[in-house]
């Protein structure tokens, strides 16, 4: 349909802002103008999601650029916009030094996720991730020791993702997300996609950054990398040509035990933005054992875990860079008695905690049940998956939970201080990521429509 051309609008938008930086010196001035080109990108996203189809921009022997609009995709747009404009909003706040490099560098990746969310062929897809790949290695250098094992996650991603590619290619596979019928063997080209995108969500997510560009790793890349993976399976190859295959039997197993791995680590780290990387590459292992069971229950719980996960883990994020930059605490035992210092901070950590455990009614809950009950009713292994799930839940109430009982509730011992006042961009995105997450715990019915509708792919 040629009104799915409008889904290049949120990706157009930030060109101006980021052009304008190059024109604007006063640094107020240039916030607002970035600030109105995210504010508008989210205007359109929202308005994107109604623009359901799919149409072919151009053809080149095997190289397919086109453009889709799809109930995920239309989801998956509306949220990065959403969570990077607070994670934007927040860093006024809080950057300081070559503020112009990391806003180029924010809304390059900006533009290239709105782009892939739109992407409707492989090509178009990686030439853009590309892109965000790069603009993410210069948010990395102001942290450095991130920045090689970043560069080495991504160069390996590269190559896994090329690799899988050039086998489609030579297999006579037609590297769209449009409507078609999968030829050749699919099994390897898919497994070497599907390992590419999950090895760089687990790179973004266990490299070493500071907020706001931990958002944009752990949030923005991450999402985009699982969502790679849905348009492999569901798009490009499709769920019936691979099942029973090792994507059905072999991955899922492999990227549960990945989850727990990554919980255990979560519990070990006394950082509290370590400790929550870790836990974003857990739930990331979670989302990606539910694709890869090719089973619509699963699938459906997977999604609205990706999404729901994404908002759980923005919120925590900001408010543990707003401990650091307002308080100057990092670790989790610095953090006794933080609730009288902070309030707002950290019952918005609460919340985000709340939901990521999968605490009813929070929003991780509807998520976590619809895991439980595809893993039952279509593994064989089922029971055992469902513990499995349990013990993660588990793992993250013990890493997420006692440092906010120690915020909260400190001790007779501890002698209370005033309470910090910090500026509208820090408590605003704070305040606003709380009432999002206690809504949509209470009325997940619309998110729940949209990746029911996208679930229609297993008939």
């Amino acid at each position: 349909m040629e009104r799915v051309r409008y889904l290049l609008v949120p990706a157009v938008i930030p060109l101006l802002p980021l052009l304008g930086l190059f024109f604007i010196p006063q640094t107020q001035r240039r916030r607002r103008f970035i600030t109105g080109g995210m504010l508008f990108t989210l205007v359109f996203a929202f308005l994107g999601m109604g623009l359901q189809g799919s149409a072919k921009a151009g053809s080149l022997g095997w190289l397919e650029f086109s453009l889709q609009g799809t109930p995920m995709g239309a989801v998956i747009s509306l949220s990065i916009a959403s969570l990077l404009c607070l994670a934007g909003l927040f860093g006024f706040e809080v950057l300081d030094g070559k503020e112009r490099n990391y806003y180029v560098a924010f809304l390059t990746v900006f533009i290239a996720v709105q782009l892939m969310t739109g992407a409707g062929s492989l090509p178009l897809f990686l030439a853009a991730w590309l892109i965000a790949a790069v603009a993410c290695d210069v948010l990395v250098k102001r942290n450095p020791k991130g920045l090689r094992f970043y560069r080495i996650g991504t160069v390996m991603s590269g190559v896994l993702l090329l690799a899988g590619a050039i086998l489609a290619c030579n297999s006579n596979a037609v590297l769209t997300f449009l409507p078609h019928t999968t030829t050749g063997n699919p099994v390897l080209p898919a497994a070497l996609l599907i390992a590419g995108f999950a090895l760089h969500t687990f790179t973004c997510q266990l490299t070493p950054a500071t907020a706001p560009t931990s958002v944009v790793l752990y949030v923005g890349m991450g999402i985009m990398g699982l969502f790679g993976v849905i348009q492999t399976i569901c798009y490009l190859f499709g769920i019936s040509a691979l099942e029973d295959t090792i994507i059905q039997s072999v991955f899922p197993p492999v990227f549960l035990l990945l989850a727990v791995i990554c919980g255990g680590l979560a519990l070990r780290c006394q950082n509290l933005t370590q400790r929550l990387s870790c836990l974003a590459a857990s739930q990331s292992g979670i989302v990606l054992f539910g694709l890869c069971a090719l089973q619509q229950k699963l699938f459906i719980g997977a999604a609205l875990l990706l999404v729901l996960g994404a908002v759980c883990l923005t919120a925590l994020l900001l408010c543990s860079s707003a401990f650091r930059y307002t308080q100057g605490k990092t670790l989790v035992s610095q953090l006794e008695g933080i609730g009288r210092q902070m309030p707002l901070a950290l019952f918005c950590f609460g919340c985000a905690a709340f939901g990521l455990v999968g605490l009813p009614p929070f929003s991780g809950s509807v998520s976590r049940l619809y895991l439980a009950r595809g893993a039952l009713a279509s593994l064989d292994w089922g029971i055992w998956a469902v513990l499995v799930l349990l013990l993660l839940a588990a793992l993250a109430a013990i890493a997420l939970l006692k440092p906010l009982y120690q915020g909260f509730f400190p001790g007779q011992k501890f002698e209370s201080d005033t309470k910090m006042h910090y500026g509208v961009c820090v408590g605003l995105p704070i305040a606003i990521l709380s009432a999002v997450l206690l809504l949509a715990g209470l009325m997940p019915v619309y998110l729940l429509q949209w990746v029911q509708t996208a679930a229609s792919l297993f008939g």
